[in-house]
């Protein structure tokens, strides 16, 4: 073994307590504690322990803290990237099928929108108008009639 403070290490034990042990008049320190022998198991654990004992010193000295868990942070911060890409993906969905506060209250359930469907051809509908600077009185009566049409449709599906 070593003697790095100085003091030379013969043997290395631990001590563990009989739970089974019930005292009966004097203490029997032989019956209430078992010694194991451990002095291979340490001789083979000192170079890692010096090393990390080095390290240690080296962070007590130093006047900055140190990253204590590089690997988790890097996993963290890809999912936190991964969420963030989630989160705007699935906004984006809602954007595109719910315009309106029900449906919307209805897919944060989890549960399924109710008319997700005619709000796609309505809006290309609405956007072509625009593009086409229909008045807005003509744009609200195209509208009407491209739900009606749209809904008349589904009605004939079902």
């Amino acid at each position: 073994m070593d003697e790095a403070a100085g003091f030379p290490i013969t043997r290395c034990g631990v001590a563990h307590v009989n739970r089974e042990y019930v005292r009966a008049g004097e203490i029997d320190p032989a019956e209430l504690v078992a010694i194991t022998d451990i002095t291979e198991k340490v001789a083979g654990q000192m170079d890692a322990t010096r090393a990390r004992i080095d390290h240690a010193v080296s962070v007590a000295a130093s006047s900055s803290m140190p990253n204590p868990a590089p690997q988790q942070l890097k996993e963290r911060q890809s999912q936190q990237v991964q969420i963030k890409a989630e989160r705007n993906r699935h906004a984006a969905v809602l954007c595109e099928l719910l315009h309106d506060r029900t449906n919307y209250r209805l897919m944060r359930r989890g549960l399924e929108p109710l008319a997700k469907k005619i709000f796609t051809p309505v809006r290309s509908a609405m956007k072509a108008a625009n593009e086409l600077e229909v008045p807005r009185k003509n744009a609200l009566k195209l509208r009407d009639q491209v739900r009606d049409n749209f809904a008349a449709r589904e009605r004939r599906e079902v």
